[in-house]
């Protein structure tokens, strides 16, 4: 990001942590020289204890931070032990910072409000999208932050329509109905037909469903076996028919509302409803496996959500997307050998290239590793098969001195055609 302002930084949130309720302190700079990241805003977050980021390292205070991550517990992390830190700690008790002001917030600044998580920053960031959403890269830089909450942005920035800024609010709103819809996961898509009916506003209702009904289709795509119309990407199975369809079918009568209901109506599915495929069959998980399943979801939210986040979509630049990837949901030894003895080098993720190394999780014994697995290949409606510490310890015997996997090891290429 090129810095056109005199934006130097601002602190983004001050208060308790939600990690163990102790005061932190979190603050954005403009501009950076390392060669990795380039250009770019970097967000700190420090214990707000009085203690210089070093102090607070030895008295455990960097809990309120970090929490149990490893490398906090096994004292090998990299970023407190830099210049930086220090550096922006030090400022910091100068009054070097002052607190974000959304009204003097330059308009590239979209994408750090939309990471920073606090309510007023959501509220800011709603009024901002609202008033410079139709702009390109203000919408997709905040957009790349909103995973996992589109919902609740979209009825945020809805709130904030009126006769003047329909247009931009409606923009932005069918914007976030698309990316929920693009995700192809039932329950979100759920959730904004329910946000859709609970809107006074026609305009917002109108926006929210053409833009599931334009998130769902995709020229590229095969046609999905027993979808009335071809451009329909993928089927999503509600577990009963949505009450809000019927609503926003009563309440949208207009030739444009009546269009883009149907659209979303070819996609999606319930047992029961006329005309529509056989469900795909899931197997339900044992006692047993649900146990190590919730087992995973502790380690994952532990060790492996900084990075993959707790939607499982990624983040850019550090880690790529666990949702619907091929190396997740495929067989299951591929997955378990990444997580056991690690990846490096270029991997190809969804049709992108990723070009970054993921550490051995060395510290997960066999029904640690198991749980993790289960957990990443049965959460956001995946349905891939679980797996056990039986199947883990075999791997483990086979593979427990490789080194980092690369993804041809794991997935060779095909041969060349003669």
């Amino acid at each position: 990001m090129t810095h056109t302002t005199k934006f130097a930084g601002a602190i983004v949130y001050q208060g308790p942590s939600q990690l163990d309720g102790r005061p932190i302190v979190a603050i954005v700079t403009a501009g950076s020289d390392n060669e990795k990241t380039g250009d770019m805003d970097q967000l700190y977050i420090l214990p707000d204890t009085g203690q210089t980021p070093a102090q607070a390292w030895k008295s455990g205070d960097y809990a309120s931070v970090c929490g149990n991550c490893t490398h906090r517990v096994n004292d090998t992390c990299y970023v407190v032990r830099v210049q930086g830190s220090r550096a922006i700690y030090a400022k910091y008790q100068r009054g070097g910072y002052p607190t974000l002001d959304p009204a003097t917030l330059p308009k590239t600044r979209a994408i750090r409000l939309g990471a920073a998580g606090s309510p007023d920053a959501e509220v800011a960031l709603a009024k901002l999208l609202v008033a410079h959403g139709q702009n390109t890269l203000v919408r997709e830089g905040a957009l790349t932050g909103m995973r996992g909450k589109e919902t609740a942005m979209a009825k945020l920035v809805a709130a904030q329509a009126t006769a003047a800024n329909a247009d931009g609010a409606g923009f932005v709103v069918e914007a976030l109905a698309m990316l929920v819809s693009q995700s192809g996961k039932a329950g979100p898509m759920e959730e904004m037909l329910n946000l859709a009916v609970s809107l006074d506003n026609k305009a917002m209702q109108l926006a929210v469903v053409r833009g599931l009904d334009r998130g769902g289709r995709d020229a590229k795509a095969k046609p999905t076996k027993g979808a009335a119309v071809s451009k329909v990407a993928k089927l999503l199975w509600l577990p009963a028919e949505p009450p809000a369809m019927a609503k926003l079918t009563a309440a949208l009568t207009d030739k444009a509302g009546a269009a883009a209901l149907a659209g979303v109506n070819e996609r999606v599915m319930w047992v029961g409803k006329p005309g529509a495929p056989k469900p795909p069959v899931v197997v339900p998980l044992t006692a047993a496996q649900q146990a190590s399943f919730e087992h995973g979801r502790a380690i994952f939210n532990g060790l492996c959500a900084a990075c993959h986040q707790p939607h499982g979509y990624g983040l850019d630049g550090l880690a790529p997307p666990l949702v619907d990837s091929e190396w997740v949901t495929g067989k299951p030894d591929v997955v378990a050998r990444i997580v056991m003895n690690g990846l490096g080098g270029p991997v190809k993720v969804g049709g992108r290239t990723w070009d970054l190394s993921m550490p051995p999780m060395a510290q997960l014994n066999d029904e640690d590793l198991a749980a993790v697995v289960t957990y990443v290949r049965r959460e956001w409606e995946h349905t891939a098969s679980p797996v056990d510490a039986k199947f883990v310890k075999g791997l483990r015997d086979q593979y427990a001195t490789h080194a980092s996997w690369t993804s041809d090891e794991l997935r060779p290429p095909a041969a060349a055609k003669k």
